[in-house]
């Protein structure tokens, strides 16, 4: 936003390789797990982008950092 409150990711899903792209309003706050690179866990939904059509983005409500030790990768924020 103008403001710099919200994150857009790519994300990558490190079970399937799958890219998706997922937006987090109002949620700056947490981009300090991000710039870490170290494993982070979402709190998301699935909606249609409606500034593209036909393409389907995260919704994500909430980002903290991972209680399980497994690999996860992005590609930016």
């Amino acid at each position: 936003g103008r403001d710099h409150e919200h994150i857009k990711l790519e994300l990558v899903d490190n079970k399937s390789n799958k890219v998706m792209n997922g937006i987090a309003f109002g949620q700056s706050s947490q981009v300090r797990y991000i710039k870490t690179k170290h494993s982070f866990d979402i709190c998301y939904t699935i909606e249609e982008n409606a500034h593209k059509k036909k393409e389907v983005q995260l919704l994500i409500a909430d980002i903290q950092p991972s209680t399980v030790s497994h690999q996860s990768s992005f590609l930016s924020e």
